[in-house]
């Protein structure tokens, strides 16, 4: 089975991407989900897609949340895509 990754938009010293961040972590280790962190300053098509709405989190090419991470909504998400992942 694949490794499960979560895209995280972010940028240095934005708050918000630091308390989702914080948030995530029983998620990586409960389902042993991986943070790709992407700083949108790096690259112009991540800040015209994402900038304005950092943190953005994205599970299997699906936006799970932006601005602020609700983590029970989030881990709902997760077990429905392992779910969906473990019947194909």
């Amino acid at each position: 089975m694949s490794e499960l990754v979560l895209l995280l938009y972010s940028r240095p010293g934005c708050h918000l991407c630091d308390q989702a961040k914080e948030a995530m972590q029983p998620l990586v280790a409960r389902y042993g989900l991986r943070i790709e962190e992407r700083n949108v300053e790096l690259d112009p098509g991540w800040e015209r897609d994402y900038g304005e709405q950092i943190p953005v989190g994205l599970l299997a090419g699906r936006k799970m949340f932006k601005y602020r991470l609700d983590a029970n909504r989030l881990e709902r998400s997760i077990q429905a895509h392992l779910r969906a992942r473990g019947a194909s």
